[in-house]
């Protein structure tokens, strides 16, 4: 009887052992996702993941194929850069990831909607085009350079509520236009170098920008908004005419090197600037605008230049100025208060001038040639007179 007891108490307790074991089990499992790689020798593998990791990395993993399960709310950083994955689509449900590496992998990347926390999003590589979803309200770098210089990205396509975004790299691709969207606000950093743009047009409302690097493109002219940039990098373009504002404080550095300029215009008020480069271009004078030099040191790099004649207006320091390859006895010191006066006649108009080059056009649109003649001269009224523009460049 005692025996039949002992037995019965034995199995009762292996029992509940048994399923004290599979109800961990079922937890375990229910904590547990899987993921689906193939690697380049064509092997395939299902990685555990727990459900609630919060980062995951597969750098250099040789992965040809990824697929992640649904479920990984809690999940804040991936990174998948150095792979050759062809191609990667996201789950949903990613609420928290915050920063999502994808550099030198294949052309395609579709990123779910939903990612509002996302904050970090570097794609390099042999990517051809991508489209942004909205609602990337907290993104705050966007870097999709390459710095191996395989000018890959031929399209890109920006959304709108980027409010956050603070830097934009979209350097060495192949872009020949872009359209960045309103609302820009906190953007700091835009580099396009090495790209393949011919035309750029900049909204307004860029209040935090500093950095602007537009190098190596194949721009023909350019118009800054007011804004408050410090380094304005135009060089290896083909840039023939250039527009700043008048008050630009806020521009230290200046680079125009190796582009198509004829003649420079510069704008009063850059009293902050520090660094001109001018390096291979076709300019045969060169006219400093009033304010510079003001507190900082200035150095211009004209080299490369047919520059025969540097003005410099009345009252600059030139102490605080350096101009590579002229000494201060070569400056021509000019009066900035050029003055452009035309007076009616009985038989034609007087143009009287000062401090600046008369120039004359057949229409208001150009071509623009030098007056060769000292002031004041007279145009008889005639046929001529109809057709004939003046306007005053100044020194």
């Amino acid at each position: 009887m005692n025996l039949i007891m002992q037995s019965k108490q034995l199995l009762c307790q292996t029992t509940i052992a048994l399923a004290v074991a599979i109800a961990g089990l079922q937890a375990q499992t229910a904590e547990t996702l899987e993921i689906h790689v193939t690697r380049n020798d064509g092997k395939e593998y299902i990685l555990p993941v727990d459900r609630d990791e919060s980062s995951l990395s597969f750098y250099n993993f040789d992965l040809t194929s990824l697929i992640l399960p649904e479920g990984l709310s809690n999940l804040q950083t991936l990174s998948l850069s150095g792979n050759s994955l062809t191609n990667l689509t996201l789950p949903n449900g990613l609420w928290n990831l915050t920063s999502l590496d994808f550099e030198y992998n294949g052309p395609s990347l579709t990123l779910p909607e939903g990612l509002v926390n996302l904050q970090t999003l570097k794609i390099r590589g042999s990517l051809r085009s991508l489209t942004l979803s909205e609602g990337l309200a907290n993104l705050r770098t966007l870097d999709l350079a390459d710095e191996h210089w395989g000018r890959s990205l031929e399209s890109l396509t920006l959304p709108a509520g980027m409010a956050n975004l603070r830097t934009l790299n979209l350097a060495n691709n192949r872009l020949t236009s872009l359209a960045l969207p309103e609302g820009l606000a906190n953007l700091q950093t835009l580099n396009l170098s090495g790209n393949q743009l011919r035309s750029l047009i900049l909204p307004a409302g860029l209040p935090s920008l500093v950095d602007l690097d537009l190098s190596d493109n194949q721009l023909v002219e350019f118009t800054l908004p007011r804004s408050n940039v410090r380094t304005l990098n135009l060089s290896e373009n083909q840039l023939t005419s250039l527009s700043l504002p008048a008050g630009t404080t806020s521009l230290t550095e200046i680079d125009l090197s190796w582009n198509r300029f004829r003649r420079l215009a510069l704008p009063e008020g850059l009293s902050n600037l520090q660094t001109l480069r001018l390096e291979q271009n076709q300019l045969t004078r060169l006219t400093l605008p009033e304010g510079l030099a003001v507190s900082h040191q200035l150095n211009v790099y004209p080299a490369w230049n047919p520059l025969r004649q540097v003005l410099v207006p009345r009252g600059m320091n030139l102490d605080r100025l350096s101009v590579s390859g002229f000494s201060r006895d070569n400056f021509t010191i000019y009066d900035p208060a050029a003055i452009l006066k035309i007076s009616h006649l009985e038989d034609g108009v007087e143009i009287s001038w000062s401090g600046g080059t008369l120039q004359s056009a057949p229409n208001i649109a150009g071509p623009w040639n030098d007056v060769n003649a000292i002031s004041p001269v007279r145009r008889l009224r005639g046929s001529s007179l109809s057709s004939e523009f003046f306007r005053l460049q100044a020194e």
